[in-house]
């Protein structure tokens, strides 16, 4: 139970510091840290030894199994002895089909080692069927592929998703499907995985083209039908008129089953008030189809429902997401969570409701449909737009939380939610309602709540941009685009400009990018938002730097500099400044950078933003690092350690265990390096951030190097260019060839080192990145020694030494040293001649 942990410690932390002026112990303090990475080691010694044993959870997506589950035989054996690729159990709705396919999946665990995928594809909901890359996204996060979101296209996804699978047995359940073309790129096309599918439609296209072996589900015999009611209320007299009465449809026995356990009704009563409701309903017309009797059952069990709770149902099965918890609930039904809490209890004991693990609840499709004819369409509107809201305000007061450490309210609290004061705990919360957050914007946009579309997905900009949820992100800020047009708005088409400039410039679509962010910086200077005119152009700046239009960035942020000063934005100016700094270290002018960053610091030390604090100690730490000032360096980076721990912020730890590693490495520290290597790639794989992975991949192969293991050198720079390249981090790009030519020399791979080098030399000479320049004359000065070519070496070693000396790092004296070593002897050769 993580959050009542973690709220526990918050209040055990409070406790302590109000009391006795002290923190929690060490032995405290490293418990909370094992809470928040989720340590498998908590949740009891069979899950850890399956974590432990393969270095990742396993993953295992499936909703509970369905208790009781009746007869079926026949369709589990032909599932047991299927050896294809894929399986589609398609009927009627309420037939039971993800109840088969999830026992069945759940009793042959044992067959797929490697875990299970699930989602539910809400093929016949009220709302739009999940995309299938979305899905994609979600299942390669899962399989640990961390590149969901750069290029977006889905044949790309699906690829990668195939990529992954192909060495492993693992089982993709794809429920409640609504057509093969929504199913086809999340197959795993490899003979170690299967993928049962479950759909009410035919699925003709899957069989024909895809080879998939069909399982047609019927309504249950009466037999099987009349154990299950059995199984359920422990009576059988009159169960054959219910079953009957019923179609067979599981769904629609155990709603019964449960009105007749709560009621004391016997079963052959029921039969007859359900064959007098049924006669009385319009959807019984429809020629005998099993799949609408149930309605006769929803009807019935609605009507005996208390009144609160009956209301409750019907305006519940609008609520736009999959899942939804007691908060949510209770800002849509306008009461408190304590009393929604209670509502949702009634209805899940009528199996009205379904519980989705803890205190959080989905509806059935068919039951959504039903529900959302019983109330008044004013009382939806007035409920929707509380829901809403809410998830406006909670989204804020959680995106406050992360970056300012602290929840308070943004505004009166109307509206009551979870736990959002701590960091962590709002972390968790995003984390976990990510998927409905995005479907209320595109909802939103979509039905007539065009500013709360702009709103959400505004207090969800930072968050998801920080998080790399870019395939959310992208989703999100183009309805809001949509809405804020349909508005007219040019103050929100400008928000929403920019905000989808900057998820394209993380894509590595710099010419969308750009394109975008000039559209917004019209907008934004035409309806004189200075503040907004200062966050574009600085994104602008950007996405010039990532193209090494180093003279067009610097000239933008200054810009953005002088407005954000004009206008007293200090959170604009601070993160100005820690951008501008980054251009500057990119070229070689580390006094500048450092300068900047320590401008920064201060600014976000003056305006209380501790999660920039953490941000630019760390910057600070590194450029330190890189300029050998190593006690300013270890000094900066305990800061931004510290920081990082109390905001519960994974995401700076990466980076701060990254420039830790460059620091240890340079002072020599292989065996600490190593540990920071390996504890920042595992927090940059956790949070997507890939441009960062890519830069440790590079620092892990420069330790290697030093280690004497030049082979496993090689294999992180390649790793670290192939992302690079993806992702157009073309300065990083230059690091990596560079390093793969340092680690062929050690190799003694002198071709392979001298095209790298050149390479690097190139790309480093067109972007303007003077070290990597130096570090590639360097390189090939060495080449050249090797070939017994001391006067070219020579050469090539003191322009690198010039390059060092002029960005006042200390390779310059290590290669003026060189070259001193080189001269004396000849000197004392001629001599003794």
């Amino acid at each position: 139970r993580p959050g009542e942990a973690m709220r526990a410690y918050d209040r055990l932390r409070r406790v302590l510091d109000a009391e006795l002026g002290a923190g929690p112990s060490p032995e405290i303090k490293q418990l909370y840290q094992r809470i928040l990475r989720d340590d498998p080691r908590l949740a009891g010694p069979a899950r850890a030894a399956a974590v432990l044993s393969r270095g990742t959870p396993v993953p295992w997506q499936l909703p509970p199994d369905a208790d009781p589950f009746v007869g079926r035989h026949d369709e589990l054996r032909g599932l047991d002895h299927f050896t294809g690729a894929v399986a589609a159990v398609v009927g009627t709705a309420g037939v039971g089909k993800t109840a088969l396919a999830v026992h069945w999946a759940h009793g042959a665990r044992g067959r797929f080692p490697d875990g299970c995928l699930y989602v539910d594809l809400r093929g016949y909901g009220p709302e739009e069927p999940v995309p299938p890359e979305q899905v994609l996204a979600g299942f390669l996060r899962v399989l640990g592929d961390r590149a969901t979101d750069v290029g977006y296209e889905i044949a790309e996804l699906s690829g990668r998703y195939r990529t992954l699978l192909a060495d492993r047995r693992m089982l993709v359940v794809l429920d409640n499907a609504r057509a093969s073309d929504q199913v086809r790129p999340l197959l795993p096309g490899t003979a170690g995985c299967l993928a049962v599918v479950t759909s009410r439609d035919d699925l003709a296209g899957l069989v024909a083209r895809d080879g998939a072996h069909r399982v047609r589900l019927d309504p249950l015999p009466p037999e099987q039908a009349q154990a299950l009611l059995g199984r359920l209320i422990g009576d059988r007299e009159g169960a054959a008129a219910v079953v009957e009465r019923c179609a067979g449809l599981p769904l629609a026995l155990r709603i019964v089953a449960e009105l007749a356990a709560q009621s004391g009704t016997p079963l052959t009563e029921l039969a007859v008030t359900l064959a007098d409701r049924g006669r009385g309903l319009d959807e019984l017309d429809a020629g005998g189809d099993p799949g609408t009797a149930v309605v006769a059952v929803f009807d019935w069990s609605y009507r005996v429902l208390p009144p609160s709770a009956a209301t409750a149902f019907g305006l519940l099965t609008w609520h736009p997401g999959a899942v939804f918890d007691k908060h949510a609930a209770a800002a849509l039904l306008d009461t408190t969570p304590a009393e929604a809490g209670r509502l949702i209890g009634v209805l899940c004991r009528a199996h009205l409701v379904q519980r989705d693990g803890v205190d959080r609840f989905r509806i059935h499709d068919l039951l959504r449909a039903y529900g959302r004819r019983l109330s008044a369409p004013d009382a939806v509107q007035t409920a929707l737009t509380g829901l809403f809201d809410y998830y406006v305000h909670a989204t804020t007061v959680a995106e406050t939380a992360l970056s300012l450490g602290h929840g308070d309210s943004p505004r009166p609290a109307v509206f009551r939610t979870p736990p959002l004061h701590d960091p962590a705990l709002a972390a968790r919360w995003l984390n976990t309602e990510r998927a409905t957050l995005v479907a209320v914007v595109v909802h939103c946009a979509r039905h007539g709540w065009p500013a709360q579309a702009c709103a959400l997905a505004q207090a969800l900009r930072s968050y998801l941009d920080q998080g790399r949820h870019l395939a959310e992100a992208r989703t999100a800020h183009r309805h809001a685009l949509q809405a804020a047009r349909g508005l007219g708005d040019p103050v929100r088409i400008g928000a929403a400009l920019n905000n989808l400039g900057g998820v394209l410039h993380h894509l590595g679509r710099y010419a969308e990018a750009i394109e975008h962010l000039e559209a917004a910086l019209v907008l934004r200077r035409q309806t004189g938002d200075r503040t907004g005119e200062a966050r574009t152009v600085n994104n602008l700046a950007g996405a010039y730097g990532r193209l090494g239009r180093h003279a067009e960035a610097v000239e933008s942020y200054e810009l953005a500099l002088r407005i954000a000063r004009g206008t007293g934005d200090l959170a604009s100016e601070t993160l100005v400044l820690a951008n501008l700094a980054f251009v500057h270290l990119r070229v070689g002018r580390y006094r500048e950078a450092v300068d900047c960053h320590r401008r920064a610091l201060e600014l976000a030390q003056r305006h209380g933003d501790r999660m920039m604090e953490s941000v630019e100690h760390s910057n600070l730490g590194f450029a330190y690092a890189v300029l050998g000032r190593y006690r300013e360096s270890a000094r900066s980076l305990r800061q931004a350690a510290r920081l990082c721990r109390e905001l519960g912020d994974h995401q700076g730890q990466g980076y701060v265990s990254g420039n830790l590693a460059v620091l240890h490495t340079r002072l020599g520290n292989h065996w600490v390096a190593g540990r920071h290597v390996e504890r920042a790639l595992a927090l940059h794989n956790a949070s997507g951030d890939l441009a960062s992975e890519a830069a440790v991949l590079g620092y892990q192969g420069d330790l290697l190097l030093r280690t004497g293991l030049p082979a496993q050198a090689l294999q992180s720079f390649r790793q670290a260019l192939t992302l690079d390249q993806r992702l157009g981090e073309r300065f990083q790009e230059a690091q990596a060839l560079n390093g793969i030519a340092a680690a062929a020399t050690a190799l003694r791979r002198f071709d392979q080192a001298h095209q790298h080098h050149e390479a690097a030399l190139a790309l480093a000479t067109a972007i303007g990145d003077r070290y990597e320049q130096a570090r590639a004359l360097d390189g090939l000065g060495h080449l050249r020694c090797k070939a017994g070519e001391p006067g070219a070496a020579a050469a090539l070693w003191r322009e690198a030494a010039a390059i060092y000396a002029e960005i006042e790092v200390p390779e310059a004296d290590q290669l003026k040293a060189r070259l001193q070593a080189m001269t004396v002897p000849a000197r004392a050769s001629s001599t003794v001649d």
